[in-house]
């Protein structure tokens, strides 16, 4: 894990509900108190189990829903002295980083996952049955 990565942020969202997930590495939990701290040699799991089957109206989910999982890994941004030469343009230089330089906002690396969710499985493997007399 790079020491450059500040946080990791995970959010759920399933039949109009979000649940959101914030994750930090060793040099940056004093930073982000409210983030779970992970380690930065061990290689984590994420295991999601906080969905109980309804959606945002407290409603029991029939059948299959869409369930989107977003990951975004946030990084401080950084300026590096440039390259001297007529070809560094958006080249990285490998020089160094400019101290006095105050850049603004984060970089975020993500990827999104969109599958299904449901049938057999909603609400934890429960089924809800209806009897008629």
């Amino acid at each position: 894990m790079p020491d450059s990565l500040q946080r990791i942020e995970v959010t759920v969202r399933i039949a109009g509900r979000t649940f959101p997930f914030c994750f930090a590495p060793p040099p940056h939990q004093a930073d982000f108190p409210a983030c779970t701290p992970i380690s930065a040699t061990q290689p984590e799991s994420f295991t999601f189990d906080q969905w109980d089957g309804t959606d945002i109206y407290g409603r029991v989910v029939q059948g299959d829903t869409l369930a989107v999982v977003d990951v975004g890994f946030i990084y401080q941004r950084v300026y590096f002295e440039p390259a001297q030469t007529q070809e560094a343009f958006a080249q990285a230089s490998g020089a160094q980083v400019i101290p006095s330089a105050r850049p603004r906002g984060e970089l975020v690396a993500g990827r999104t996952w969109n599958g299904t969710v449901g049938g057999e499985r909603c609400g934890g493997g429960r089924r809800r049955q209806r009897v008629r007399q």
